[in-house]
């Protein structure tokens, strides 16, 4: 045992305030139950935000932002859109 330093008991593992480094990459995956780093985090923060969100049309056309930005929605002719109560309205 190190004094005020980490522990590993059967209760599990205390590292005294200290950073966990140099852990290798764990199984990111459905069921998995290993650790991830600081570089896996990163990475899947990443995709998710390249992934971003889209709209698709009648016409077949769609738009894409990434996540954090907004999509415009705009009538044309006689429909108007806006908010209404957090939701989308368009009249």
């Amino acid at each position: 045992i190190i004094e005020n330093g980490p522990k590993v008991t059967k209760d599990g593992i205390d590292a005294a305030g200290k950073k966990v480094t140099n852990v290798a990459d764990g199984n990111v995956a459905k069921g998995s139950k290993d650790a991830v780093n600081g570089g896996q985090l990163h990475t899947a923060i990443e995709d998710i935000k390249t992934t971003g969100f889209g709209l698709k049309a009648e016409d077949g056309q769609s738009v894409k932002k990434p996540l954090g930005e907004t999509i415009d929605v705009k009538g044309d002719g006689n429909i108007k859109t806006s908010v209404d109560n957090g939701a989308i309205k368009m009249a």
